[in-house]
C-alpha cells in the first residue's frame, strides 16, 4: 500500500452510445445487394440448366421463320379425331392453320400443293399435326392425300388404326402395284385418302431415291388438291432431305416444354442453306396461361371452346 504506483492518468475515458460493430448501414446495404443479386443468379442458373423451349418470342428470335400457326396445350393433344363439328381450342387452331396455309402458298402457281411436316426429333407432334391438318383440309372440301413416309418408325397407321398391309415400300419395290392398291379412304371423310408406309424396309433412304417415288408424286398431284407428307425427324436420318424437292412448304414442328433449344441450330441451318424452298414454323403444345406476348388464344365466345361429341375416324371403307 505504501508503494507508489507507476501508472498515470493522461486523459479521462469516454464512451459512445453508438455500437462500434456491426455497422447498421453496412449491414443493410449488404443485405439489400444480396437480396437483389441472389434471384438474378438463381434465374441465370435455372436458365442455363433448362434446355427446353418455352417462349415464343425467344424462339422466333432464334429462328427467323414465318409462323404457320400454333397448337394450344390440351388434353386432346396427341389424339387424332374428327374435328369437323368440334369447337375446342385445338380444332380452332387447325382451322386457322388452314387459312395461314393459303397465305403462305399464294406464290405457288400449280393447283396441287405438297406440304412436308417434320421436326427435329421424335415426340414433337409431327404425325399428330399431319393427321389433323389432313382431316381439316378434307373437311374444307379439298381432295387430300396423307402419306406416311416415315418408313423407319411409322405412326399414322396406329393413330388412325389402319390395318393396311401394303403401302409405299411395296409400291416402290413392286412395279405391278397401282396407287389405288395402297390407298385407304377414311369412312366419313371421302376427300381424305391415306397411304401408309407398308412393310419396314432395310434401306429406306435408297427406296426414296427411286424413280417410282417421282412418278408417285406426279400422279398424286393430278388427283389431289393437297398432299401431306409425314416424314422422319431431320436430326436422325437423311430421308426427309430426300423428299424436300417434292414439297412446296415445309412445316417445321417445335413443341413447347419438350423441344431442346440447343438443337434449334438444325432448322436454322436448314433455312440458311435453303434445303427447303419454303419453310415455316409450327409451334405445338402452347400453354397460353404461361406464354405471353403472342395472340389471344382460342375459345372466344359464340360457343368456341365448347366440345361436342366427335365422330370416330377409325374405320375403313
Amino acid at each position: 500500500a505504501a508503494t507508489a504506483t507507476n501508472a498515470k492518468i493522461v486523459e479521462r475515458s469516454f464512451t459512445s452510445h453508438i455500437p462500434v460493430s456491426p455497422k447498421k448501414n453496412k449491414t443493410y446495404i449488404s443485405a439489400f445487394l444480396a437480396g437483389l443479386l441472389m434471384p438474378i443468379v438463381l434465374l441465370l442458373i435455372k436458365d442455363t440448366l433448362d434446355t427446353k423451349v418455352h417462349d415464343l418470342k425467344n424462339l422466333r428470335r432464334v429462328l427467323p421463320l414465318p409462323l404457320l400457326g400454333d397448337i394450344p396445350s390440351s388434353k386432346e393433344v396427341g389424339k387424332i379425331q374428327d374435328l369437323g363439328e368440334d369447337r375446342s381450342d385445338v380444332a380452332e387452331s387447325f382451322r386457322l392453320l388452314d387459312i395461314n396455309l393459303n397465305f403462305l402458298l399464294t406464290s405457288i402457281e400449280h393447283e396441287s400443293k405438297t406440304i412436308l411436316v417434320t421436326s427435329t426429333r421424335k415426340g414433337e407432334g409431327k404425325s399428330f399435326v399431319a393427321c389433323n391438318l389432313a382431316i381439316t383440309l378434307a373437311r374444307s372440301e379439298k381432295k387430300v392425300a396423307l402419306l406416311e413416309m416415315d418408313l423407319r418408325s411409322p405412326m399414322i397407321r396406329s393413330h388412325l388404326r389402319i390395318k393396311a398391309k401394303t403401302g409405299l415400300t411395296n409400291y416402290i419395290t413392286d412395279a405391278n402395284l397401282k396407287i389405288s392398291d395402297i390407298t385407304t379412304t377414311m369412312k366419313g371423310l371421302e376427300n381424305l385418302d391415306v397411304i401408309t408406309s407398308g412393310s419396314t424396309p432395310p434401306n429406306p433412304a435408297e427406296l426414296l431415291k427411286s424413280n417410282r417415288v417421282k412418278k408417285l408424286f406426279v400422279k398424286l398431284k393430278e388427283q389431289y388438291d393437297y398432299i401431306i407428307i409425314d416424314t422422319p425427324p431431320v436430326s436422325l436420318v437423311a430421308d426427309t432431305l430426300l423428299l424436300s424437292n417434292y414439297a412446296d412448304l415445309c412445316a417445321y414442328v417445335i413443341r413447347f416444354n419438350y423441344s431442346d433449344k440447343r438443337m434449334l441450330d438444325i432448322p436454322k441451318t436448314l433455312h440458311h442453306e435453303k434445303r427447303f424452298s419454303n419453310m415455316a414454323l409450327l409451334v405445338n403444345d402452347v400453354d397460353y396461361k404461361k406464354t405471353y406476348g403472342y395472340g389471344y388464344g382460342y375459345g372466344y365466345g359464340y360457343g368456341y371452346g365448347t366440345k361436342k361429341k366427335r365422330k370416330s375416324l377409325f374405320s375403313r371403307n
